[in-house]
């Protein structure tokens, strides 16, 4: 494998002009010669009685040549129709959440596990990452999904209906495919032939909630010979599982571990009081809790808020109760396929597919907490009629000049906070097959979109401000000035327009804010009467707080003119057309072999809008109107903005592919791709043999490289995508910003797969894989508790870290800027990760597969197991400027949370045992997942432990087989998933948490 960067443009253009036409050249000299050497092609021009037949030849996942065999020299699993109908028609991501080889994988929909992309599936072999695994629609390319990160596609968009079988490549195809095709490829094709019509429903209760459905309706026609019509819809949809479903083993006390659910920062919250502590905050939050310059808010565990907060000297705040193991959520999708026959030779096939995923009401923690933890913003005068109020009911000592706020603005009195998320996709495929001398030529262009709609929501920092001081609410005449002060909007209480209220209401220090109010606010306030509110953050303005005092609540229209939605739409195409031509390739002493070459133009695309106040390029600071902010990053206190984005990206594929049958057991396949992305290209070779020993055993193997070429957004400099994550060193979420890198390589793996295939019967098979990849370059985005803990380790040595212009403090300053002393970890506010070219990785593993029937009374039993094996995933240092970022590490059995890689047990395997008579047939299936660590050093880490579970299914086929009804257990003895010191007390990549099911389905053919 071969990869290069290459220079400026004029000379760029002429070297790709020069390779393309190089490789070419090479290609079809290969070609000639191949067919000029045969010894017995056919003479041009003469009639092949099978013309037909062969367009009619399946072309297997992980080839291009026809008639290449399910069995032949790469592995691939099938998954049939028939097989899936016997589990009760399982979703795609039910199917794929079943495979051993499928570790990591999202679909769950919820915000701990995808963080953005509710409602989506993924399918991630080998737990590579689900972006190094390509999925196709009747091997054909689709669009990366329009969801936050990188190239994934949502395998959620197809009818269940619509698919005839599901085939998974367990090995990397670049050769064949391309970009992405690292780790697999998995192909659904669709019942393309289909004549009838067909309904099916099902019904999954899920305890706690309101269970699933799925329901789809087929129709086909044959109007003429070889050609026919076929149109499929289904709907999928799911009901919201709330955490308190399942709190006794979901919630963890404080004490096992904050990253269990827990934030140091609530309402109520901890109080930093002026006046009497003159010292207050010089030796962070810390010293001023040891000190006893800080004290908790009175109500913090008191009264009906004891569920929610724990008292470990601030007011621990539980905001896992207010979310979702899963999301409501509903998928609608259209499929429809038309293939017309143009003649003996010549076939035209059109198919396009509609989906939409709709997450109605996400639901999160009732707000964020600040990232400017002790700025002026939320300071409190001493006049706050709230903060009288608790002076009056509590002998605290509160201070004699106010002070700060160390919490978020709302949390134990709720409610959850909802958004939404939508993702719509569209793709349309034309083919045009045909038989021109010897060859078979397709002509092919398919063209898809997909847009993600992301809503999230978040307070106004120059809002929360105002309202701190008594100015909140949508008609108070006061606004922030670009400078920061409080000013009025309206001549009101001797006052002009423009008079300042408060100076410095979003400084990021309390050092110098007045200490009482301005000039003319009394008469300001009397003049405005009520149309100015205070936001009061004590515990009396909280219903069940043993202080609460309904006469300085909070007033619910002010809360919500403090808060905001941020509303992006990211939108992505893929144009592809292709030409692509096969036939034979003389006589080897095994028959006739068979090539199939082409070339593939690709263009993807990728657009970022936003709502206006979302837009940094209108409001890039905290308050309107300023854009001389170090840290640009927006108008709310916790969630950064976006810069609108539009890019696109130019792919041109050349590719050859021989299959040789060197001997009668023998069979050798050759495949060479060359892929250029403008500025950058690669040239991939992979070969795969197939020996048939004896009759019974055969030995395949194969060997090559794959690539994976960076995004359009992953390139661009001005890309930014913001998530929130736990970052251990701060114990607390905060936002990271992930920054795109124009200066991206395309990763590439040296792949290598040995297998035996054992079959001394038509009833017994019994198959063995070894695999192995070896990457470089990955392409992979910063981790940021590896930014973080570099920059800890720096500081603590007195020496700067490479990465210390990436971690941001109180005001958006770096903490480290080189000018002196770097600032306490404790003072993190955000963190800018990269996408980069990671360090190597290095992973294996075993995959075994047993299939034995026999007959057994007046039926057949058949007995499976698959055994699915890790052996190693090493990952290198990561070296950043010739620095040590973070050390290497083995992510193999690890949950890997402050790690890159996701959670990974070392073994899955499924084994189940079945026996059909008549009409009835019964499956029982048993499922383990490995045990894994929890490498973290933390004493309250928490292994996790080895899953076993049963499902069983009975279907009885009724109408002369034209219906069928299954009913189906799934998780029968109601094993709750391992426990795990994380956020929902589970690891949601690897497990679910919806204990026993019933599922029962129906399926009718009416005609």
């Amino acid at each position: 494998m071969r990869h290069t960067r290459r220079g400026n443009p004029e000379t760029r253009l002429a070297a790709t002009v020069r390779t393309r036409f190089a490789l070419s050249a090479a290609l079809l000299v290969a070609l000639a010669v191949a067919l000029v050497s045969a010894a017995s092609a056919q003479q041009a021009g003469e009639s092949d009685p099978d013309a037909v037949d062969a367009i009619e030849e399946i072309v297997v996942t992980g080839s291009l040549i026809r008639g290449t065999p399910v069995d032949g020299a790469s592995p691939v699993t099938v998954l049939d129709r028939a097989s899936l109908e016997a589990q009760n028609s399982p979703t795609v991501i039910e199917i794929v959440r079943n495979l051993g080889l499928a570790s990591g994988n999202i679909g769950e929909t919820n915000q701990f596990q995808v963080n953005g992309g509710e409602g989506m599936a993924t399918l991630n072999l080998r737990g590579l990452g689900p972006e190094r695994t390509l999925v196709l629609l009747n091997g054909r390319r689709q669009a990366y999904a329009g969801w936050d990160f990188g190239n994934l596609i949502n395998i959620n968009h197809v009818p269940a209906i619509a698919i005839e079988r599901i085939e998974v490549l367990r090995e990397g195809a670049a050769a064949t495919y391309g970009s992405d095709a690292v780790a697999g490829v998995a192909n659904l094709q669709t019942r393309s032939r289909f004549s009838g019509l067909e309904v099916s429903g099902n019904l999954t209760s899920i305890p706690g909630a309101n269970g699933d459905s799925q329901f789809g309706i087929i129709w086909g026609t044959q109007y003429a010979p070889d050609s026919n019509v076929v149109l499929s819809w289904g709907r999928q949809s799911r009901s919201e599982l709330s955490v308190t479903e399942r709190e006794d083993w979901v919630l963890q006390p404080g004490s096992v571990s904050i990253s269990s659910g827990w934030s140091n920062i609530g309402n109520p919250g901890t109080w930093f009081g002026l006046g009497s502590f003159p010292g207050l905050l010089s030796g962070g939050v810390g010293g001023a809790l040891a000190t006893g310059q800080a004290f908790v808010d009175p109500g913090c565990g008191q009264g009906s808020l004891e569920r929610y907060s724990f008292d470990a000297g601030v007011c621990r705040f539980r905001y896992i109760v207010f979310d979702n193991l899963a999301e409501e959520d509903s998928h609608d999708q259209l499929f429809a396929e038309w293939r017309h026959s143009l003649g003996e030779n010549t076939r035209l096939r059109v198919d396009y597919i509609r989906s939409n995923t709709e997450v109605p009401a996400w639901k999160t923690s009732p707000s964020y907490p600040p990232q400017a933890l002790f700025g002026a913003v939320q300071y409190v005068f001493d006049d706050h009629p709230g903060l009288a109020d608790m002076k009056s009911q509590t002998a605290n000592n509160w201070g004699t000049l106010g002070g700060v706020f160390f919490g978020r603005i709302v949390g134990a009195a709720g409610p959850a906070e909802q958004a939404s998320r939508e993702l719509r996709s569209d793709r349309i495929n034309a083919m045009l097959d045909f038989r021109l001398a010897e060859l078979d030529i397709i002509l092919g262009l398919t063209g898809g979109s997909s847009t993600g709609y992301i809503e999230r929501r978040d307070a106004y920092i120059d809002r929360t401000a105002l309202a701190f001081r008594g100015l909140g609410g949508a008609n108070c005449p006061a606004q922030v000035t670009p400078g920061g002060d409080a000013v009025t909007t309206e001549a009101i209480g001797g006052l002009a327009v423009g008079d300042t209220l408060y100076a410095g209401v979003t400084a990021t220090s309390v050092a110098g804010v007045a200490s009482s109010p301005g000039t003319g606010l009394a008469a300001f306030r009397s003049a405005a009467g009520n149309r100015c509110l205070h936001y009061n953050p004590f515990s009396n303005a909280i219903p069940g707080s043993p202080h609460y005092n309904a006469s300085v609540a909070n007033d619910p229209a002010l809360l919500d003119w403090m808060v905001d939605s941020l509303e992006t739409a990211r939108h992505t195409t893929m144009l592809q057309a292709d030409v692509q031509m096969s036939g034979t390739l003389g006589d080897f002493a095994g028959g006739p072999g068979r090539f199939a070459a082409g070339v593939q133009l690709r263009r993807n695309s990728f657009k970022l809008s936003a709502n206006d106040v979302t837009n940094l390029a209108l409001f890039p600071c905290p308050n309107p109107g300023d854009d001389t902010c170090t840290a640009p990053t927006g108008r709310f206190s916790f969630l950064a903005g976006v810069k609108p984005l539009q890019v696109e990206q130019d792919v041109a594929a050349l590719f050859f592919e021989a299959a040789m049958p060197l001997r009668d057991n023998l069979d050798v396949q050759a495949a060479l791709r060359y892929e250029d992305y403008g500025s950058i290209d690669s040239i991939d070779p992979k070969v795969s043999l197939r020996w048939q020993l004896s009759d019974p055993l055969a030995l395949r193997a194969s060997f090559g490289t794959t690539f994976r070429g960076p995004t359009p957004s992953q390139v661009d400099a001005a890309s930014r995508i913001t998530i929130l994550a736990f970052i251990s060193p701060t114990s607390a979420f905060k936002a990271v910003d992930t920054i795109g890198n124009p200066e991206l390589e395309p990763e590439s793996a040296n792949i290598l797969n040995l297998g035996a295939i054992w079959e001394p019967s038509p009833d017994l098979q019994l198959t063995f894989d070894y695999w192995n990849f070896d990457f470089s370059d990955p392409i992979v985005a910063e981790n940021q508790d590896q930014l973080v803990d570099a920059y800890i380790a720096a500081s603590a040595a007195g020496s700067t870290s490479p990465v210390a212009g990436q971690i941001f403090c109180q005001g958006g300053v770096l903490c480290d800027d080189g000018s002196g002393a770097p600032l306490a970890a404790s003072g993190i506010e955000r963190i800018v990760a990269n996408w980069v070219n990671g360090p190597a990785v290095s992973t294996s593993g075993l995959d075994l597969a047993f299939q034995y029937a026999f007959g057994w009374g007046p039926g057949r039993f058949e007995l499976t197991a698959s055994y699915n094996a890790v052996l190693n995933y090493d990952v290198d240092p990561y070296i950043k400027n010739g620095v040590q970022v973070a050390a290497g590490y083995d992510a193999l059995g690890k949950l890997n949370f402050s790690n890159p890689a996701l959670p990974l047990p070392d073994m899955r395997s499924r084994h189940s045992w079945s026996y059909a008579v008549g009409p009835h047939s019964f499956i029982w299936y048993v499922n383990v997942i490995g045990g894994y660590e929890d490498q973290r050093s933390s004493p309250q880490a928490q292994d996790i432990g080895q899953h076993l579970t049963h499902d069983i299914h009975y279907s009885v086929s009724f109408a002369n087989t034209r219906g069928s009804f299954t009913a189906s257990i799934l998780n029968l003895l109601d094993e709750p998933p391992p426990r795990g010191t994380l956020e929902l007390g589970y690891d949601p990549y690897t497990h679910n948490a919806f204990g026993r099911m019933l599922k029962l389905g129906l399926r009718y053919t009416v005609f």
